[in-house]
């Protein structure tokens, strides 16, 4: 089995959409699962995400994974809170897979949780009060896969902070991305 990490490295950072899609369906399964069991996986990473003739497998390998952890367990972290990690970070560390998987490159670099949290809200802007009540109720913040095999296009949409007028590419990958998506 291959690593989404080698494969992203071996094909320049540009994958196949459908390759991607069916990957991201099936970690979403295999998260599905593990959460309903009350497993949080807490180390996703495109390392750990294993990949073989169409069979997608989720490893428990500790690597170097504070890229793709959620703004709230950057926060725990600091506050040196105990149970950290959620659900809800492996469903951010999915989507920051997708994100390079699509684009080719990380939507976050830094060494130290402060220098990720400054990235977070240089790219996303600082959250508001008025944004805090989509983080408390649960219709806006949960995982709802009732149609496994249509991912919804919003959990597609990327900010306009993470694209500028001289991403050309990158912005029209996201077109490409959406409208396959409503196939």
């Amino acid at each position: 089995m291959k690593s989404l990490f080698s494969l992203l490295r071996s094909s320049n950072g540009t994958l196949d959409w459908i390759f991607v899609r069916h990957v991201i369906h099936s970690v979403l399964q295999l998260l599905k699962e593990k959460h309903r069991s009350g497993f949080v996986h807490s180390a996703i990473h495109p390392k750990n995400v294993l990949s073989c003739n169409g069979d997608v497998e989720l490893a428990l390998r500790d690597c170097n994974r504070s890229s793709y952890y959620a703004p709230e367990v950057l926060l725990r972290l600091e506050a040196k809170m105990d149970d950290v990690f959620t659900e809800e970070n492996d469903i951010w560390a999915i989507g920051n897979i997708l994100f390079e998987s699509i684009l080719g490159y990380p939507p976050l670099t830094g060494g130290s949780y402060d220098e990720l949290l400054s990235a977070i809200f240089t790219r996303f802007g600082n959250p508001q009060r008025k944004d805090m009540r989509y983080l408390q109720d649960t219709r806006f913040n949960c995982l709802k896969l009732s149609r496994p095999d249509v991912i919804p296009t919003s959990w597609i949409i990327i900010g306009k902070a993470q694209l500028n007028s001289d991403d050309v590419e990158g912005y029209s990958r996201i077109v490409q991305l959406q409208n396959n998506c409503q196939k």
